[in-house]
């Protein structure tokens, strides 16, 4: 049998939120950053307790006593496993749940979770299950993960050039300050921080409670000073700064000072600026990447010291942004490990992602159903129907001969200039987002009644 005894066995469920928990939660949270990470579960430290710490970069917190409400759709992705490093297969498991729980105030937790976050939710339960991912492995994968661990275990046993294992480090000890997220990827890099600059605090439904951003909330974890003034970078003593979708430009006079990276989420020069992984998508590009650069003056124009690229498929803008951001935090942990050494020169032509505006998101009838499903990959794609906003957030591409006029509607399907756009979740209105054909059995769309 694989796996250890403790990750084989169900967690028993929280009782008693005490002092001793918190502190186990804080140093859970210190390992999966460590291990750049985005969950780590109690039975992954030894702990038969039901709950897991998460952040994936837009949210974050701990969860006790976790249970799947419902569950909807299937996804095919790329998993692997703090518990089993270096090994990942691609794994189904539904594209969307409803996760209920509580948290360490015990507020009741309920999360509408779909694609990474969903993933990430499903994958934490099964250690509190005792459920490895190499359960969900089919016999060829399972064949070729234990080659990997019989190899791995061989290699661990093998003495080094001095009789010891590879110890890593961050060759400078570079002093830092990460400007904008991925803080959990720098605290894995081995870097001294001075200061962790972020948004400013978000105020959260109509009352006065305003919530911190994610990278403030994981600074606050990791007991990491924390600023909303970009100027105050320029006296904390740092030798370097680490920016990750910041949204602002550096200023020339603390470059002069302060040298610092950009982890950009192409393969530049192509897709400099705002919107790289939108517009790659829009425009049908094969593959993306992520590139750690030098922050100059001119919109990511610097040297590119190192570069991963990801091949984009299916994805859509949140799936693919999740992947890059899987992709660019080990990479940006690899680069300040090894000394950033001389930035490469952007070549070829560079194109700009300008920020993506309501009318891109307006789906056009009468352009091809390829296109237009690109458009709803991104996110919050929209048109009419019977004069009311009507979003798509879910579509497929499908032969469909009709000699209707662009943007009619026959049963789930949407004519469309080249091809039909067949509607798998839409929203309509300020109503909820739904099932198409549950929409669809509630409009009663008329015969040749059009969208748009």
């Amino acid at each position: 049998m694989i796996g250890d005894p403790v990750l084989r066995a169900r967690a028993n469920d929280v009782t008693d939120v005490d002092g001793a928990l918190v502190r186990l939660s804080d140093e859970m949270f210190e390992t999966m950053y460590e291990a750049a990470g985005i969950g780590l579960a109690a039975p992954q430290v030894g702990v038969q307790q039901r709950f897991f710490v998460y952040d994936h970069g837009e949210a974050g917190g701990v969860i006790l006593n976790p249970e799947i409400a419902e569950s909807d759709g299937e996804w095919a992705f790329d998993e692997g496993c703090l518990s089993v490093p270096e090994l990942s297969f691609e794994i189904v498991r539904p594209k969307q749940i409803h996760l209920v729980g509580i948290d360490l105030e015990g507020n009741e937790v309920s999360i509408e979770a779909d694609e990474l976050e969903a993933r990430l939710f499903q994958h934490e339960l099964d250690h509190l299950d005792g459920v490895l991912i190499v359960d969900h492995l089919d016999e060829d994968q399972l064949r070729e993960a234990k080659r990997f661990l019989r190899e791995r275990t061989l290699a661990a046993e093998m003495p080094g050039p001095s009789g010891g294992g590879l110890r890593l480090s961050c060759s400078h000890r570079l002093r830092c300050i990460p400007v904008g997220w991925c803080t959990r990827a720098r605290h894995a890099a081995g870097c001294d921080f001075a200061l962790v600059v972020t948004g400013r605090d978000h105020r959260r439904g109509r009352g006065n409670d305003r919530t911190p951003t994610p990278v403030k909330a994981a600074a606050g974890r990791l007991g990491l000073p924390v600023s909303h003034e970009l100027g105050d970078a320029a006296d904390c003593g740092a030798d370097l700064g680490v920016v990750v979708a910041f949204g602002r430009l550096i200023p020339p006079e603390l470059l002069a000072v302060l040298p610092m990276v950009n982890l950009h989420f192409s393969l530049l020069p192509r897709w400099r600026g705002a919107a790289p992984v939108e517009r790659a998508i829009l425009a049908g590009d094969e593959e993306s990447g992520v590139c750690v650069m030098a922050v100059e003056e001119d919109l990511d124009t610097g040297g590119v010291y190192t570069r991963e690229a990801l091949e984009v498929g299916d994805d859509t803008a949140d799936s693919l942004r999740s992947r890059l951001v899987v992709s660019g935090s080990t990479l940006l942990v690899e680069t300040l490990r090894a000394g950033l050494g001389r930035g490469e020169p952007q070549e070829g032509e560079s194109t700009y992602a300008h920020r993506i505006e309501p009318a891109d998101l307006e789906l056009q009838w009468d352009r091809p159903a390829a296109q237009l499903a690109r458009v709803v990959r991104i996110g919050g794609a929209w048109t009419t129907f019977r004069g009311v906003r009507f979003k798509v957030w879910e579509a497929a591409v499908v032969d469909h001969g009709s000699s209707g006029v662009a943007g009619t509607l026959e049963g789930d399907v949407v004519v469309t200039a080249d091809g039909g756009l067949r509607l798998l979740e839409v929203q309509p209105g300020n109503r909820r987002r739904m099932p198409a054909d549950a929409w669809l059995a509630g409009a009663r769309p008329e015969p040749g009644e059009r969208m748009g």
